[in-house]
């Protein structure tokens, strides 16, 4: 019977998971990012956490790899217009050099930083989630927003998505964290 007991609690600490992390346990942090004028925010902590603990820092866009349509409504969608390819490949570029500028800054400040832009496949969260998985990811950090509450009954939250269905540790950023040290 103790024996059978003791089997059971051995099954079950391996099967929970961990509420504490070794520090050095956290090599590769992931970074979700959408150029918001609050992601410096994200990237400032990111950046900080990476140096701390020496960890890699990979930035990821998660991109629409088509033009946009354009709608004139939400709850009636009727096309009304769309993004032309050359348009779509501009914001592309634009988005390129973003993501560039935002690894150098890092860089700079002595973090070992990657970009990454990745396309979307089945939503944000899930292409998120896909590349955290590839490249192995110990930690993922992402910003919050406050959407509306119809933004958030039609499409939800990303970070809201990741932190649900992530089996990786997540550190949400609020975007009014401007000001608050960490």
């Amino acid at each position: 019977m103790r024996e059978i007991r003791q089997k059971r609690t051995s099954e079950m600490n391996t099967m929970r998971p961990s509420l504490s992390m070794e520090a050095n346990s956290i090599n590769k942090i992931l970074v979700a990012i959408d150029f918001a004028d609050e992601a410096e925010d994200i990237l400032k902590i990111a950046g900080e956490l990476g140096s701390s603990l020496s960890a890699e820092i990979h930035l990821v866009h998660v991109y629409r790899p088509d033009p946009d349509p354009v709608y004139d409504s939400i709850i009636f969608p009727v096309l009304v217009a769309g993004e032309t390819e050359a348009e779509h490949e501009k914001v592309l570029q634009e988005e390129r050099s973003q993501l560039r500028g935002q690894a150098d800054r890092l860089r700079k400040a002595g973090a070992k930083t990657f970009g990454y832009m990745k396309p979307m496949e089945k939503g944000i969260a899930k292409s998120i989630l896909n590349f955290v998985d590839e490249i192995h990811a110990d930690l993922i950090v992402i910003g919050t927003r406050h959407p509306n509450r119809i933004d958030e009954f039609l499409v939800g939250s990303v970070a809201k998505k990741v932190l649900k269905k992530s089996q990786t540790p997540v550190l949400l950023v609020p975007r009014s964290s401007i000001g608050i040290g960490v």
